[in-house]
């Protein structure tokens, strides 16, 4: 939004130079409220949900895939190692 008011107001206008001072005070209460950690902990509460509930919903392997020497993730497995990556 910042951007595309500058990109076609330009910085050196009235629009643009409000939209700058718009988008600093923006970013300090963003920072004072701590805003991306807040975000960064919703986004994997909603990761954790939507892996239980896909471990919930997966049933077993196919039978022709329990024994051969491939590797093999569903979704749920790969959203749960990326979780415990980032963790």
């Amino acid at each position: 939004m910042f951007y595309n008011c500058t990109l076609y107001n330009g910085t050196g206008s009235e629009v643009g130079r409000t939209c700058l001072s718009v988008q600093d005070e923006f970013e300090k209460a963003c920072k004072e409220n701590n805003v991306e950690q807040i975000i960064q902990d919703q986004i994997k509460d909603e990761v954790k949900s939507e892996v239980a509930t896909e471990k919930q919903n997966a049933g077993p392997p196919p039978a022709d895939s329990q024994n051969n020497n491939t590797f093999s993730m569903n979704l749920a497995d790969g959203k749960d190692f990326l979780l415990k990556s980032l963790s």
